[in-house]
């Protein structure tokens, strides 16, 4: 039914509550529930009758519907209340389908939209961007509304320095690094600090999974996806099946976990995932986590979809937020960063602060792996949010800054 219904939506303004309902609104015509394989006709509803339900709204631009992982994670992590937020979905007829199915079962209200005239976020308070997308100046031009920039995950990618960040009335950060980031490449000034452009909130879309015995031999091996651009590309999974059978050599485990939208822009990245599942399905110490729909169906009952934390106490990856990730979670890091963006490490403010870094299959093999020097409290009070909380749960931390933002005071936190 959801198949059928996508190929007709093209025009529609959509709504899902609960995750239980599926609203077809066709502007000005008629509108349609879809609930349980029936169709049934409804009174016309407009996009601001669904708006004034709730406080807050994160806005998503996508045709990937992995990016979603990004969006739950705040949910999940309990820093956005399912009762009291909304998806604002920007709706393309090829892939809605997969993304109704998908919010229903994440169990988020949305609202999705096809036609720029039916957009609106009239009557929130604030709307939240996990993305730098081309259609979120349409909601940033209703200046009634507070408009945060969340970003998907504190990184030292290029994306991460994109001067299109100053259109937004705040920006999360994770700590002061991220901070400096900015001011280092002046996109941002002590001043903008001072009038509380930024919200010091750690890594509250990480749950951190303490435990007391780690396998010293768990390897994740975490490779960021291509990128937009070369300016972006900084993935290794190009050396993957290379960089694997060197682990295992070494007596390791390795769960190799690829980024969700590995290959949603060059088919090689996405043959390279397939090509070292084929290869190593079966060989002990390699474990496939998948977190892509693109992938999942292929492994089948081989693929975990989660691997837990104390399966390992290494984490190699690239320039990318599972750097700051593993910080959190206090393992160890080990970074691949291309020979051709290697000239200048004090540029990546928390990959230079790795154990090891390599850029080639041949450094990482020459690595000692010696990780007697304990570094990671250091690392994590980068990025953690502890020394912001003044004693109060994290919860009541949350309550605070959304409060601040919806009131738009100037007084630090």
């Amino acid at each position: 039914m959801l198949s059928k219904i996508g190929k007709n939506i093209s025009n529609a303004l959509w709504i899902a509550l609960g995750g239980k309902k599926v609203i077809y609104s066709f502007r000005g015509v008629k509108s349609f529930t879809l609930l349980g394989g029936f169709i049934r006709q409804r009174s016309n509803i407009f996009m601001p009758d669904i708006l004034k339900k709730f406080s807050y709204a994160v806005y998503l631009d996508s045709r990937d519907v992995d990016t979603l992982c990004n969006v739950n994670k705040w949910f999940e992590n309990d820093f956005f209340n399912k009762k009291s937020t909304i998806i604002i979905l920007r709706s393309y007829p090829e892939c809605c389908s997969k993304f109704v199915k998908m919010l229903d079962g994440y169990g988020f209200s949305f609202v999705g939209y096809n036609r720029f005239r039916d957009l609106s976020c009239e009557g929130l308070k604030a709307v939240f961007y996990p993305f730098n997308t081309n259609t979120n100046h349409l909601l940033l031009r209703n200046r009634n509304v507070k408009h945060v920039f969340i970003g998907h995950g504190d990184s030292d990618k290029i994306a991460s320095i994109n001067p299109l960040v100053r259109i937004y009335d705040h920006i999360f950060v994770a700590g002061s690094l991220s901070i400096d980031r900015y001011f280092n490449n002046d996109l941002f000034f002590s001043s903008d600090d001072r009038e509380n452009r930024f919200f010091r909130i750690g890594t509250p879309y990480i749950a951190p999974e303490h435990a007391d015995i780690v396998d010293s031999d768990g390897v994740l091996y975490a490779p960021t996806w291509e990128g937009a651009n070369d300016a972006q590309a900084y993935s290794s999974i190009l050396l993957a099946a290379e960089l694997i059978a060197a682990l295992i050599e070494r007596g390791l485990t390795v769960y190799f976990q690829p980024h969700p939208s590995t290959g949603v822009i060059k088919n090689t990245y996405r043959n390279a995932v397939e090509e070292v599942i084929m290869t190593f399905e079966g060989v002990a110490g390699f474990k496939f986590v998948s977190t892509s729909s693109r992938f999942s169906a292929r492994e089948g009952a081989h693929a975990i979809n989660r691997v837990k934390s104390r399966a390992f106490s290494i984490v190699i990856t690239d320039i990318s937020s599972m750097a700051i990730w593993a910080v959190a979670q206090d393992k160890r890091l080990v970074s691949y960063i291309p020979k051709d963006k290697a000239m200048n490490l004090e540029q990546y403010y928390l990959t230079s602060r790795s154990d090891y870094i390599f850029s080639s299959v041949d450094e990482l093999r020459s690595l000692p792996f010696d990780f007697s020097e304990d570094c990671t409290e250091q690392r994590r009070k980068l990025v953690s949010a502890e020394s912001y909380l003044s004693g109060q749960p994290f919860s009541a931390y949350i309550d605070l800054i959304l409060a601040r933002i919806s009131e738009s005071t100037s007084e630090d936190i």
